[in-house]
C-alpha cells in the first residue's frame, strides 16, 4: 500500500482511517492556519512530476476531498498533512 517510506506513520494511519470512514465529514486544520471542510471523494497514486530517472523523483498517495463549502476538490498527501483532523466533530489522533 505504501508507495513512499515517507508515508509511514502518521500519513499511513490517516490514509487507512479515511478509507475506512469514506462517508464521514471532515474538518482539516493546516500548519498555516487554513481550515478546510470536506467529504471523501477518492484516492490516487501521484508523483512529483519529475522524470523517472531524476534522483528526486517520488511517488505517493493522494487523498482527494470535495469541499463542503465550495464543491471544489482538494488533495491531502504526506507533503501537506493537516495538523488537526476532525471526523464528524471528533478530533482524531494519528500519532507522530
Amino acid at each position: 500500500m505504501i508507495l513512499n517510506p515517507k508515508e509511514e506513520g502518521r500519513f499511513y494511519n490517516f490514509f487507512c482511517f479515511i478509507t475506512d470512514h469514506k462517508k464521514s465529514s471532515y474538518k482539516f486544520v493546516f500548519a498555516d492556519g487554513e481550515i478546510k471542510s470536506g467529504k471523501y471523494f477518492s484516492n490516487a497514486e501521484s508523483d512529483n512530476c519529475l522524470e523517472l530517472d531524476d534522483p528526486e523523483y517520488e511517488e505517493f498517495w493522494t487523498v482527494i476531498f470535495e469541499s463542503i463549502e465550495t464543491g471544489d476538490l482538494f488533495e491531502i498527501t504526506y507533503h501537506n498533512m493537516p495538523v488537526e483532523v476532525w471526523c464528524d466533530g471528533i478530533k482524531i489522533d494519528f500519532g507522530e
